[in-house]
């Protein structure tokens, strides 16, 4: 038998889970005690994300658009767009209801400490004296949302990194190209196709570096993460972090019941995309790991995933359904304002929502948009963007993760096998 070339054992080693598990361990010890080393290696993680997420949105239109031309001509697209709809609400109101849950169980806002209180108000006194308070946006709602995903001009959207408008129009180019059926139109679905691949390409040589990126921005976040208001928020913290792992275990059934094989079988192939979630903090950044997860790892269709991955970065986040569902239910709780079953019902569907909204929004705006739970209920949004805004970088991790584990369970349940599997 033949040596392995090096590079395949360098691509081994570096999408090992061992290696990749002793990255953020690595990084979360140089945060916690050694920040200012974790600081001075900040820029090796940033460029490393700068890397991964060159191609993301390239990939993501590429595999958009081929994808919906191909479904249109095999006749499969409308299928899978009636069936999406369906799982794609349902995923997101589940995390929702895990989300409500957790909150109901551990009660984060409630009982607190006249000191922690006091700390609260503080730190929200001081946020919004300080400068650039007005930062502090609210949801801009359903219609502003609506508006938002129409594209004015489609290069300045991807120059800005907005997925929703980029998502709408590829999906024209798509359903135009698909509709064409002629000898140009089938020229330009193979260089998309090539484009698509050519792209992976790169996406996989950046791979390689994944375990220095990893411990890079893991260091970082953990370092720069504000210690004492965490530590008041503990019980939010855990709330999400308990409801993230009852949620994965669920989506993980899910996801084993469809593709079959043994949990661990299912387990190895999705670890590739929720550790770069873990380490970026961004669902777009896992899309070309996400796709070869669904069509490798799962044996879906290729031509189902590459239509439904990308769909469900932008609208199925079961995570970010239920970091808004828990923070409702905290701000509540902070109010002593008391829940029925339809404020509990605003903050399902709400959440649910707010999670869709804020896919797009950049930093506290995307926070913000829990004011599409909030504002129904009669309580501060300004509160809740404040003190989320000091723990988002605890917890956006673990949303994340959530986030890609519901896409990739979403595009599972719908997509069926890829011929011969």
């Amino acid at each position: 038998m033949p040596p392995m070339p090096a590079r395949e054992r360098l691509r081994r080693w570096a999408a090992s889970p061992w290696v990749l598990l002793a990255s953020v361990g690595v990084g979360a010890g140089l945060g916690l005690w050694a920040p200012r080393a974790a600081r001075m290696a900040a820029p090796v993680g940033e460029v490393y994300l700068d890397l991964l997420t060159m191609c993301v949105l390239p990939v993501m239109m590429t595999a958009l658009v081929s994808a919906v031309a191909r479904a249109l001509g095999s006749g499969a697209g409308l299928h899978y767009l009636r069936r999406l709809s369906v799982v794609f609400a349902l995923v997101l109101l589940a995390g929702a209801a895990v989300g409500i849950a957790a909150g109901t169980l551990v009660g984060p806002g409630g009982g607190l400490s006249p000191e922690r209180q006091v700390m609260f108000g503080a730190r929200v006194l001081e946020a919004e004296a300080g400068p650039g308070s007005g930062a502090v946006a609210q949801g801009g709602g359903l219609v502003g949302f609506i508006r938002g995903m129409v594209p004015e001009n489609p290069f300045q959207a991807a120059a800005a990194g907005s997925s929703l408008p980029l998502v709408l129009f590829c999906l024209l180019v798509g359903l135009a190209l698909g509709g064409l059926r002629n000898e140009r139109a089938v020229t330009a679905l193979q260089v998309t196709e090539a484009a698509y691949e050519a792209l992976l390409k790169i996406v996989a040589w950046v791979m390689l570096g994944l375990p220095v990126g990893l411990a890079s921005l893991v260091a970082d976040r953990v370092a720069s993460t504000g210690g004492e208001l965490i530590l008041a928020m503990g019980r939010f913290v855990l709330a999400l972090y308990l409801g993230v792992l009852v949620l994965a275990l669920l989506l993980g059934a899910l996801t084993w019941l469809r593709a079959g094989g043994s949990p661990l079988a299912v387990l190895r192939a999705v670890r590739g995309p929720l550790l770069v979630g873990l380490g970026t903090s961004s669902n777009f950044a896992t899309i070309p790991s996400a796709l070869e997860a669904a069509a490798g790892g799962l044996r879906r269709d290729r031509v189902g995933v590459n239509l439904l991955v990308p769909l469900g970065v932008s609208l199925c986040l079961p995570g970010s359904a239920l970091y808004f569902a828990l923070a409702s239910l905290f701000v509540a709780q902070l109010y002593g304002v008391p829940l029925g079953v339809e404020q509990y019902a605003i903050v399902a569907i709400g959440s649910a929502l707010a999670a869709v909204a804020a896919s797009d929004a950049p930093g506290m705006a995307g926070i913000g948009t829990v004011a599409l739970v909030l504002d129904p209920l009669g309580l501060p949004v300004s509160v809740a963007v404040i003190l989320l805004s000091v723990i988002d970088p605890l917890v956006d991790p673990a949303v994340t993760v959530a986030d890609v584990h519901g896409n990739l369970t979403a595009t599972a349940l719908v997509v069926g096998k890829a011929d011969g599997a």
